[in-house]
C-alpha cells in the first residue's frame, strides 16, 4: 500500500474515499489513516475534508464488510489522536453512536479500535467525556471486558477508556462509575498484564479521588478484596504503577474508622515501611510517607501498631535526608503520630532522637522559599512543642526536652525562626520561646 506524504497524494486518497465503489473507498481509507500515523500527520484533513469523516461514519454500519469497517474505524481514531479541533470535528460529524454500536455488536477488532477512538474523545474535555457517560459507556465497556475471545491488549485499551473516563475536573459523580468498581478490581486481582495492571490501578486512582461524600466508593473497592493485590503493585518495580497505587491506598486510609482498621489488618504498615526504605524513586517513597501519615493520625491502636511494624526510626530518618518533599511529608508522619496521643508515643520519638531529627527538619525546610513549605514548618514547630510538653511533664528540675533542643541548635535556629514574615511561623515559634525558654533567656 502507497502511503501519501504529499497533498497530490493526500488528495488523491480522498478522492478514493469519495468514490461510489466500496473497494476504492476502503483503499482511500487505508491510505489516509496511514498517513496519519506518520511522525508529522496531516491532521488537516480532519478539517479541510469533512465530508470524508461523515462518509468513514457511515461505512461503520453493519451492512459493510468487515475491512471495510475495519479501515473506516481505524481512519477515525487516527484522527482522535490529534487535537481538540480534530476529536471535535469526529463528534461532528457523527461519529458517537456508531462507534458505540460498535462495542456492543461489533467483532472484537473493530469494537477495540471504537474503543480507542472514544478514549481519545474522552480523554479530550470533560464535556466529551460527560457525554459519553450519558450515553452510556461504562457499561459498554464492562461488557466488552467481559466479551469470551480477549485478549491483552483489547482488554488493556478498554481499561485505558475507563481511566479516561473516571479523570479530570470537574470530577464525575460515583455513580456514573459505581459499576466499573467490581470488573476492575476484579481484572487488576487476575491479570498478569503488566498494562492491564497499570490501567486499572490509575482508573481505581481516579474513582478514589472523585468527590467522597460519604466515602462510598472507598468503601466499594475494600469490599472488593483488592488491597493485597495493590500492596503488590506498590511495591513493584513499574514506579508509574507504584505511585497510582499507593495514592489509591493513601486515599483509602482517608475513609471512616472501619476502613482504616481493615487496612491496619492487612499489614499496611509493614508495605509502606518497605517502600519507604527501599523505593528508589522519591516520588514513590513521598507517596508512602503520605499514606503512613494518614494512617497514624487516628485511634492509638494505629500509633501503637505504627511503632510495632518498626517505623518510628524510618520517619525520623527522612526527616533527616536532604530532599525537601521527602522531608516534608515525613514531618507529617511524626506530628500526625504525636497528634492527641498519649505519652508514650512522645516517649518512643524522644529515645529515637526525634528532637535533633526535627531540628535537621526546620533547617531542610527553611533554606529557600518557605511559604511553599509553611504547613509543613508550623507542623514541625507543633512536634516539637508536642515533646517539649511532655518534658515538663517528667518532674524534673530542668526539661530534659529543652536541653536537647538547646544541645542540637534548636534553640538558635528557632530563634532566628521568629524573624519569619510567615505569620503562623512567627506565631509558633514566640509560643516556644516563651512558653519553654524565656526563664533561661531572662536569666
Amino acid at each position: 500500500m502507497v502511503v501519501p506524504t504529499t497533498l497530490a497524494g493526500i488528495e488523491a486518497a480522498v478522492e478514493l474515499v469519495r468514490s461510489r465503489v466500496v473497494e476504492e473507498v476502503s483503499k482511500g481509507f487505508a491510505q489516509l489513516r496511514s498517513a496519519l500515523a506518520l511522525p508529522e500527520p496531516p491532521l488537516f484533513i480532519a478539517t479541510t475534508y469533512p465530508d470524508i469523516l461523515r462518509k468513514a461514519v457511515q461505512f461503520l454500519d453493519p451492512s459493510y464488510a468487515e475491512d471495510t469497517r475495519h479501515e473506516a474505524v481505524w481512519f477515525l481514531t487516527n484522527v482522535t489522536s490529534g487535537q481538540s479541533e480534530h476529536v471535535q470535528a469526529v463528534c461532528q460529524a457523527g461519529a458517537i453512536p456508531s462507534l458505540l454500536d460498535l462495542i456492543r455488536d461489533a467483532s472484537i477488532s473493530l469494537g477495540d479500535h471504537a474503543v480507542w477512538c472514544l478514549a481519545n474523545v474522552a480523554g479530550d474535555t470533560v464535556e466529551y467525556r460527560d457525554m459519553l457517560l450519558t450515553a452510556g459507556v461504562i457499561p459498554l465497556l464492562v461488557a466488552f471486558i467481559a466479551r469470551e475471545g480477549q485478549i491483552d491488549s483489547t482488554i488493556r485499551t478498554a481499561v485505558w477508556c475507563l481511566s479516561n473516563i473516571t479523570r479530570g475536573r470537574p470530577p464525575v459523580p460515583y455513580e456514573l462509575v459505581r459499576s466499573l468498581i467490581v470488573p476492575v478490581c476484579d481484572l487488576l486481582k487476575n491479570t498478569q498484564s503488566e498494562d492491564i495492571m497499570l490501567e486499572c490501578v490509575w482508573t481505581l486512582q481516579h474513582v478514589t479521588a472523585l468527590d467522597r461524600k460519604d466515602n462510598q466508593q472507598l468503601i466499594d473497592i475494600m469490599a472488593t478484596g483488592v488491597v493485597p493485590r495493590l500492596k503488590e503493585v506498590c511495591v513493584c518495580s513499574d514506579a508509574v504503577a507504584a505511585r497510582a497505587a499507593l495514592r489509591t491506598i493513601g486515599t483509602l486510609t482517608l475513609g471512616d474508622e472501619s476502613l482504616v482498621d481493615a487496612l491496619v489488618e492487612l499489614h499496611t504498615f509493614d508495605m509502606l515501611g518497605h517502600v519507604i526504605t527501599t523505593a528508589h524513586s522519591v516520588l514513590v517513597r513521598k507517596e508512602a510517607l503520605w499514606a503512613l501519615s494518614n494512617l497514624v493520625v487516628g485511634k492509638l491502636s494505629h500509633k501503637k501498631a505504627f511503632f510495632e511494624a518498626g517505623l518510628g526510626p524510618v520517619a525520623i530518618k527522612m526527616l533527616e535526608c536532604t530532599h525537601r518533599d521527602t522531608v516534608q511529608e515525613a514531618v507529617f508522619v511524626v506530628s500526625n503520630c504525636l497528634l492527641a496521643g498519649p505519652s508514650f508515643v512522645a516517649d518512643e520519638f524522644l529515645s529515637i532522637q526525634a528532637i535533633p531529627a526535627l531540628v535537621t527538619s526546620l533547617r531542610t525546610l527553611t533554606v529557600g522559599n518557605q511559604q511553599s513549605v509553611e504547613d509543613a514548618i508550623v507542623m514541625a514547630l507543633d512536634a516539637v512543642i508536642a515533646l517539649l510538653e511532655r518534658g515538663e511533664g517528667m518532674g524534673q528540675d530542668d526539661n530534659p526536652v529543652a536541653l536537647e533542643v538547646e544541645r542540637c541548635g534548636g534553640l538558635d535556629l528557632i530563634e532566628a525562626m521568629q524573624e519569619s514574615p510567615l505569620h503562623d511561623i512567627y506565631l509558633k515559634t514566640n509560643l516556644i520561646i516563651d512558653s519553654f525558654f524565656m526563664d533561661d533567656l531572662l536569666s
